[in-house]
């Protein structure tokens, strides 16, 4: 596995579809979150624990690809009452220099943008008291 703890790491949310490569036996699962150490998936019935993988997954905001190989390092069954979905981790443990770069910057960008987005949706809730208290 890469040398990457895996809650030291940033983790973003992300509905995507990962394409595995043979000779895994899978075709594809969907990617709910993505660190740097790895990703998140539901789908692919058939993976087990311990199981190496190829993927690539498209990055339509960087119009780039993601390759790397990894291995399934964990899953999860899905029950009704539960909080957390069922699914199983991917961790990597080949990617390319220039592939790490895209991914560091797709998370870097992703993160910003949720921090915006709470910024903005704070500064909203602080007018709309204004508003309401008749400061404005």
């Amino acid at each position: 596995m890469l040398d990457i703890e895996k809650r030291q790491v940033t983790r973003v949310l992300l509905k995507n579809v990962v394409q595995f490569l043979p000779p895994t036996p899978v075709p594809w699962a969907e990617i709910l979150n993505l660190s740097l150490g790895g990703m998140f998936l539901r789908g692919g019935d058939g993976l087990e624990v311990g199981q190496s993988v190829r993927f690539r997954f498209y990055l339509k905001e960087l119009d780039s690809w993601v390759a790397g190989k990894g291995i399934v390092c964990w899953q999860r069954s899905a029950s009704a009452d539960s909080r957390f979905p069922g699914g199983f981790g991917v961790a990597f443990t080949e990617i390319t220099a220039a592939n790490r770069f895209l991914l560091d910057q797709y998370l870097n960008v992703s993160q910003a943008m949720r921090v915006i987005g709470r910024i903005e949706n704070r500064h909203v809730r602080m007018r709309q008291q204004e508003i309401e208290a008749g400061e404005l």
